[in-house]
């Protein structure tokens, strides 16, 4: 009996070892994460780019978050920022210039095992020194550059690429990682898909907190702010606004359930790339809605990426796919 008992959990813990390790660090293809990194670049130089206009204003000795009021608000100590060191316009200018040369590099993908450490740093700092200044998006792309440092994000569709592509001789370089199939490929991704799941999830749970959602008006309360929309849909029939309450409710669980099944996924990104561009059209979080289709990307596999890459080349798959074909 003990026997039978010890045998059957001997099982259970390899059948488990064995998927959890299938599922995390089976080597993949690299791929996807140079979209990824381009999108996730020109959002995070985008953020950096709206402080320059008030940038000493906001952070220059005396400005309107002071120090003293930063140390207050995070329980009498700050928070890691290299900004907590800079209050002069000269020195606050000189390091917005690097830090904007440094996403720059990130985003074009040329020295990106460096410059994807360098502009999480850039970001969180960023965040640390001004968090009131933050909004949605910045967790997303923060969580979105951390998993970018763990992978070779710079192994696709990058200058690092390129550059190898013309040391090898090589026309495709642009799609041939140098080092192939990667394990830290698969656990980025596995990574960023995680967290996106958790995200939808957790958006749907906050809603319910409000009993506005539960009696269909969340949307209608988004559609409603005249400051922030960019069109306006308060002229739709109330039913309809009301639907879009519950369908907006559902596809967030759904997402988070079942964005693993294969069959479903598919379905599930379409219903996104049409819904998050019509919520920003509504509601003006057009940066946000940005940001989660990128995060989206990270269900998209590699082999799709290849195939659309080669069918706008006119090239057959089969010349810019890594042998063997992994799905990340």
């Amino acid at each position: 009996m003990f026997e039978v008992i010890a045998a059957y959990f001997r099982t259970l813990c390899d059948r488990f070892g064995e998927g959890w390790n299938r599922f995390w660090f089976t080597p993949s293809d690299p791929c996807i994460l140079g979209p990824i990194r381009f999108l996730t670049g020109l959002v995070v130089l985008y953020l950096h780019a709206t402080l320059s206009p008030d940038l000493v204003r906001f952070f220059g000795a005396g400005g309107w978050i002071p120090l003293d009021t930063l140390r207050e608000l995070n329980g009498g100590t700050l928070p890691l920022s290299y900004l907590n060191y800079l209050s002069t316009p000269g020195e606050l200018w000189t390091a917005q210039a690097i830090a904007a040369v440094v996403l720059l590099l990130f985003t074009l993908g040329l020295f990106t095992r460096i410059t994807s450490i360098l502009s999480l740093v850039v970001l969180v700092s960023e965040v640390h020194r001004g968090p009131m200044l933050t909004s949605q998006v910045e967790p997303i792309a923060t969580f979105l550059l951390l998993y970018l440092c763990i992978g070779p994000a710079g192994a696709c569709f990058s200058l690092d690429a390129l550059l190898r592509r013309r040391k090898q001789a090589d026309p495709q370089s642009l799609l041939h990682p140098a080092s192939g199939l990667s394990f830290t490929a698969t656990l980025a991704v596995r990574l960023m898909q995680v967290h996106v799941a958790i995200v939808y999830g957790l958006m749907g749970l906050s809603q319910l907190t409000v009993d506005t959602w539960w009696i269909g008006l969340g949307t209608w309360w988004l559609v409603a702010r005249a400051d922030s929309r960019l069109i306006d849909l308060t002229w739709l029939n109330p039913s309809l606004i009301q639907l879009w309450n519950y369908a907006q409710l559902l596809f967030e669980f759904t997402f988070a359930l079942l964005i693993w099944n294969r069959l479903a996924r598919p379905l599930l990104l379409a219903i996104g790339v049409f819904m998050w561009p019509l919520l920003a059209l509504a509601t003006g979080f057009g940066t946000f809605a940005v940001m989660m289709l990128i995060a989206n990307l990270a269900f998209v596999p590699s082999s799709a990426l290849r195939a659309c890459w080669a069918g706008c080349s006119r090239k057959s798959p089969e010349t810019i796919s890594l042998t063997p074909a992994r799905r990340s």
